[in-house]
């Protein structure tokens, strides 16, 4: 089994609940054949009282968004629950065979949930996109999301991938080459970073992968200086001209991390004759009235 790691993209509006996520995205190949094998998975993560507010759009072949294509049925979801969403549910029932009955919530999904393992998905609700698997102007043939004649499985925060034509002569699931997850008691493997002092750490990450990256040295993962007393871009351990080197800061010597007045507004320069508190990185304020 191949397992491939990608984030989907969540969006959080405010006002939106975002209580239902992707699970997984499906293209088997099962033996009715056809359309019959597609289907989108889904999982409440809070109680929904009515589904339809949600829906799902398959923007094909890297054309980029084609908006909400489907609309769920207007019932009701417990959180917890699986969600399938099948272009066949007899198709379905008899590929899925044991663990079928691990959905509590069936749908019969409409034409537009084509994807053909090469598609971005999107999920919405209220019309609004809270969530994307893939990349929309993207066509995933042969990106490290594609799971064509397979599927896409979220673990956590990242995608595990069954591997492309992984179904391809088989009659169920728990038979191919790569079971759904859903219907396996074997733990899925997550590759990544599972060091969590690296700016990529993947904390759904089962197994190293040796991707860590790290920052360099006086800066934070984002290239912004860890020290800079002076606020002008440059690190205070290579900043020369704001009397604080390598030096002192190795001496252990506390470091200004803040100036700020008497109204507590921040400045990045000490004018003559104002009085200013300084921060230091040890805890101690000083108030330093500059002559």
């Amino acid at each position: 089994m191949l397992h491939l790691m990608m984030v989907s993209c969540i969006y959080d509006t405010g006002s939106l609940t975002n209580a239902l996520s992707l699970q997984g995205v499906i293209d088997f190949t099962v033996p009715s054949g056809g359309s019959d094998g597609k289907a989108i998975h889904l999982v409440a993560t809070a109680d929904i009282s009515d589904l339809s507010v949600f829906g799902i759009g398959v923007a094909n072949n890297g054309g980029g968004t084609d908006g909400m294509e489907y609309s769920l049925d207007a019932v009701s979801a417990s959180s917890g629950d699986d969600i399938l969403i099948a272009r066949s549910v007899e198709a379905m029932s008899a590929y899925f065979a044991d663990c079928y009955s691990e959905f509590e919530i069936i749908m019969v999904a409409n034409s537009d949930i084509s994807q053909n393992g090469d598609d971005a998905i999107e999920l919405f609700e209220q019309g609004v996109v809270i969530e994307t698997f893939g990349e929309l102007d993207v066509d995933g043939t042969g990106q490290s999301w594609e799971y064509m004649d397979s599927w896409a499985y979220k673990v956590g925060d990242s995608w595990t991938y069954g591997g492309v034509d992984c179904t391809d002569g088989s009659q169920t699931s728990v038979t191919s080459d790569c079971p759904y997850p859903i219907c396996s008691d074997t733990p899925i493997e997550i590759l990544g970073c599972m060091d969590s002092e690296a700016c990529n750490y993947n904390p759904s990450a089962t197994q190293n992968d040796g991707s860590c990256a790290y920052a360099e040295m006086f800066y934070d993962c984002d290239g912004n200086c860890i020290n800079d007393t002076d606020m002008d871009g440059e690190c205070d351990e290579v900043d020369y001209d704001d009397g604080l080197g390598v030096d002192e800061l190795q001496s252990g010597n506390p470091q200004v991390i803040k100036m700020i007045d008497m109204l507590g507004r921040v400045h990045t320069s000490h004018n003559s004759g104002l009085l200013l508190f300084y921060i230091y990185n040890n805890g101690k304020v000083q108030g330093v009235l500059k002559q």
